[in-house]
């Protein structure tokens, strides 16, 4: 993914982020960093990788050892479809691989070989998110759980009303189309019809 076209204003959020992370862990700011630590990795509420150029920063001006970079490179891989990119969007990108650290690169292709010895589906649902933040005592942990837990509740509820909401679309659809049907008569009903009120001499005939 790259800062460009629909994800512009979203990579530029990302890199500010980042960059507020990387200024927190460099001046020892625990508290600072934490926080935005929570608003870079989320509560595996990520629906997009974080762009390749906020990739780059972040392998470049953090310690190697950082968890964070963990979420930069399951992102990546979660997310990166160049099947549907358009073909500017995917030149664009190959070009920034090659500029990337090969720290970056070493460690996506080492997590995915991982993710198909284990044979784990390459979604969010299975990361342990928890691992991508740095809670500073078991309590926090615990509290980051339940959270996690409330969001996976209100994600099925909501994909349960999107489904019986769809439901229900179709349903009133059929039943339009339906309605705006031209009524037709049955032709055998009309002729027993003309049949009955047939005078009786000529039935007889």
């Amino acid at each position: 993914m790259s800062l460009h076209g629909g994800q512009y204003e979203l990579g530029m959020e990302d890199m500010l982020m980042t960059k507020t992370y990387a200024f927190a862990n460099r001046f020892d700011v625990p508290k600072l960093k934490s926080v935005v630590c929570m608003e870079i990795t989320g509560f595996g509420d990520v629906h997009y990788a974080p762009c390749l150029e906020v990739g780059e920063y972040a392998f470049t001006n953090l310690d190697s050892n950082d968890p964070t970079l963990d979420f930069f490179t399951d992102t990546n891989i979660i997310f990166w479809e160049p099947r549907f990119q358009a073909e500017e969007d995917k030149n664009l990108e190959d070009g920034m691989y090659e500029k990337m650290p090969r720290l970056f690169l070493v460690r996506s292709m080492t997590k995915y070989a991982e993710w198909l010895h284990l044979r784990k589906g390459l979604t969010m649902g299975e990361l342990d998110i928890c691992s991508h933040h740095q809670h500073a005592s078991r309590e926090e942990q615990e509290e980051c759980w339940k959270l996690q837990e409330d969001l996976k509740a209100v994600q099925k509820a909501e994909a349960e009303i999107s489904m019986i909401q769809k439901a229900m679309a179709e349903e009133a659809a059929v039943e339009k189309t339906n309605a705006e049907k031209p009524k037709t008569g049955d032709p055998g009903r009309e002729s027993r019809g003309l049949a009955r009120k047939r005078p009786r001499s000529e039935s007889l005939a």
